[in-house]
């Protein structure tokens, strides 16, 4: 496994990030979401006051940017590259968990899915070792299905309920 910095492994992170949901939705739609969620986890983590989210609108602007540039982020590495990489993994799964909350349960399972693709195994591995846990989440998925946070919590009582009774 290889080693990056901070600034690398957020470039990489939100470049999927926008890939993806912009494949399934509009660059701008994609890009929206990413400065909206980086707004709301601003309070939480004051450094992402230093990641500015280019802005585009259509698809000729996407493929510019994939083509010539790389990275739809600005970053000022000289402050992320020195945080702690725990917290920079709290961020990364916070990051997907509001993702996945502003876009629905079942439209946030393919999400997570698509990222984890489009991210590929070397950065997969990276994050996990921030500690991220992107298969967690999609098990939840899996068990629980993809109906609303309220029925969600229930079905997973439900089913621990289950397993402890089986057991006693």
């Amino acid at each position: 496994m290889f080693e990056e910095n901070n600034t690398d492994v957020m470039n990489h992170v939100m470049n999927s990030f926008f890939k993806v949901i912009s494949t399934r939705t509009t660059p701008a739609h994609a890009w929206l979401t990413l400065k909206k969620m980086i707004g709301k986890l601003t309070y939480n983590y004051n450094f992402l006051e230093n990641i500015y989210v280019v802005e585009i609108k259509n698809i000729k602007e996407m493929e510019y940017y994939n083509t010539n540039i790389k990275s739809i982020v600005n970053i000022e590495s000289n402050v992320i590259d020195n945080v702690n990489r725990n917290i920079i993994g709290k961020l990364i799964q916070s990051f997907a968990d509001e993702i996945i909350k502003y876009l629905g349960k079942k439209a946030g399972y393919h999400l997570l899915c698509e990222f984890r693709y489009d991210l590929g195994d070397e950065y997969f591995s990276i994050i996990k070792s921030m500690g991220v846990d992107l298969h967690l989440d999609t098990l939840e998925y899996d068990l629980y299905g993809y109906d609303n946070e309220k029925d969600l919590i229930e079905k997973k009582n439900n089913k621990e309920n289950e397993i402890l009774s089986e057991l006693i």
